[in-house]
């Protein structure tokens, strides 16, 4: 048995750490290198003593080595830290490491030197032989054990992390340890003050990732991939070239391992996974400028729940209502529809929905609007996590798993309904609007044929429509590409006229064949329709662009 001194802050919290730690025989809580004899709590407290918070870990060194113990001490401090850790302060909180045998001393300075390689500012721990330890009283001793939710300095996740740690770490548990797990020294202390992502004046924009054990990594975007290189302290850092205004997605990948940005706190959901969010701006009116919150009047947006007796449940819808919305003027709406893997959430997070209509809305080229951005997945009352189904993993099919008692179109009525009674809408087909991406798009092509008096303005983004034919040839050969009934509802929903059916697509885009039938079957039979063409594919760039330019069309 072996046995070391360390100081690190309160000593509940820095006990309980240590105590997860396998290899760790015993921990005692005390008061190390002062200067009176047998001091009390209430005596080291007032930091008259020169006392330090200390914890006497005895260890096994056949399991684990006083080398790792210290890194992992490293782990739980702030090393730059005098006098302080987390919202502890006075002398009596400062760091540590008392040694009782001069065989210690080596490893101590190796690891002391190592850690000061990673840092930009001297190290203020302590590096001295043990003068003296008091054991602190019994109410101190293993206080987190007697009292789980008393106060402790170091998240809860990192006694979880301390019971994982092993003396040999693997590769991927040094780069969790490393970045995002590197729970003291970045993300509670932020050691490194670390700006990532950094838009810089001309567009480019610089990544910086704290990762001093990592062999490799780069940024992967929808700007490209940006390969990083090593600086001082183990920052890595990348610029991009000059990027046009928009907004902008991104991981780091480390080694091989994608990750998300620990600087970066904004990120989307798109179906099961994350992404750091970050957008370029130039000037008013630029698509980034879109897509920020500016200084403008603001809408409100709202989670709400409504009975659908269709669908027999309660599901849940996400509701735009412009500034100025309680004043008491009654507004059009736009029933604005997600695609696959999407929910009621896509359009204001991915979509940047709010933004856009506060913006325009701003600026006078938008008519002030109600936005209802209901969920699409029949089979799911709201988002992945916000019903009972709970905490499950959502999946792009997630809406074919399992059959739903009726169809989204079937079941849109109870929506309409809804709205309609509850908000001060013009309950008519002139100041009704519906359009969707990819699944939403196909639902809006269904819905306003299904109901062809209740929406005068129809935009298909992107849009998965079902057609009965294989190809152009095909379509030449049936004359149509539709059931019968199905072609008598759109004859229906055409000659009842529209102010507006729009169809937007990318020329990169999986569904382009797709559309590109049925505008020949529109040509074929003459109904009137608008056709954008934009670069790229399937993607929340081109379907921005399309809400954008779709809104300032309706209602006017």
């Amino acid at each position: 048995m072996r046995e070391i001194y360390l100081a690190g802050g309160c000593f509940w919290g820095t006990e309980h750490y240590f105590k997860q730690i396998q290899g760790v025989l015993n921990t005692e809580v005390g008061f190390a290198n002062g200067n009176t004899e047998n001091p009390t709590y209430k005596e080291v407290y007032t930091d008259q003593t020169g006392y330090a918070e200390t914890v006497h870990v005895v260890y096994d060194e056949t399991v684990v080595s006083l080398e790792f113990l210290l890194n992992m001490f490293f782990k739980a401090i702030d090393p730059i830290s005098l006098n302080k850790q987390g919202h502890d302060e006075g002398t009596r909180y400062r760091t540590g490491v008392y040694y009782v045998t001069e065989d210690q001393l080596p490893i101590i300075n190796k690891v002391f030197n190592e850690q000061q390689a990673l840092l930009t500012e001297p190290i203020a721990v302590e590096r001295l032989p043990l003068k003296n330890f008091y054991t602190a009283e019994e109410y101190h001793q293993d206080y987190l054990d007697k009292n789980p939710d008393g106060y402790c300095h170091l998240p809860t996740a990192l006694f979880e992390f301390a019971r994982q740690a092993k003396e040999k770490l693997t590769v991927c548990f040094l780069l969790m340890l490393m970045t995002a797990g590197s729970w003291a020294q970045q993300a509670i202390f932020d050691v490194n003050n670390l700006t990532s992502p950094q838009v810089n004046a001309d567009g480019s924009v610089t990544f910086q990732l704290y990762a001093p054990k990592a062999i490799t990594a780069s940024v992967t975007g929808d700007f490209g991939v940006i390969d990083m290189k090593e600086g001082k302290g183990g920052i890595w850092s990348g610029t991009t070239p000059v990027l046009e205004p928009e907004m902008y997605s991104y991981k780091y990948k480390v080694d091989g391992m994608d990750q998300l940005d620990p600087s970066n706190v904004y990120r989307c959901r798109d179906i099961a996974s994350f992404t750091n969010i970050f957008i370029v701006t130039k000037t008013q009116g630029d698509k980034g400028w879109l897509y920020s919150v500016n200084k403008v009047r603001h809408g409100n947006v709202s989670k709400v729940w409504y009975p659908s007796p269709t669908l027999k449940t309660t599901r849940r819808m996400t509701i735009y209502t412009p500034a100025g919305y309680e004043d008491g003027r009654r507004y059009p709406v736009l029933y604005l529809l997600h695609g696959a893997g999407g929910d009621e959430e896509a359009w204001t997070t991915l979509g940047r929905a709010a933004q856009i209509l506060d913006n325009l809305i701003a600026e006078g080229k938008v008519k002030p609007m109600i936005v209802v951005m209901p969920n699409g997945n029949a089979n799911s009352d709201a988002a992945p996590g916000e019903w009972e189904k709970g905490m499950y993993k959502p999946s792009f099919m997630g809406h074919a798993t399992s059959k739903p008692v009726a169809s989204t179109e079937e079941a849109f009525k109870d929506i309409v309904s809804y709205v309609d009674k509850h908000y001060r809408t013009l309950a008519n087909k002139k100041n009704r609007a519906i359009c969707g991406l990819s699944m939403g798009g196909g639902h809006s092509f269904a819905i306003s044929r299904l109901y062809p008096d209740w929406f005068n303005y129809v935009g298909l983004f992107s849009a998965y429509v079902h057609l009965d034919v294989k190809d152009s040839a095909d379509l030449q050969a049936k004359g149509c590409c539709f059931t019968p009934d199905s072609e008598r509802m759109l004859q229906t929903q055409f000659k009842k006229k529209l102010a507006l059916y729009w169809i937007a697509i990318g020329k990169d885009d999986f569904l382009y064949d797709n559309n590109k039938m049925y505008r020949e079957y529109l040509d074929q039979k003459g109904y009137p329709y608008e056709y954008v063409e934009t670069d790229g594919g399937h993607i929340w760039r081109n379907w921005r662009i399309y809400l954008t330019r779709f809104s300032q069309r309706l209602f006017k």
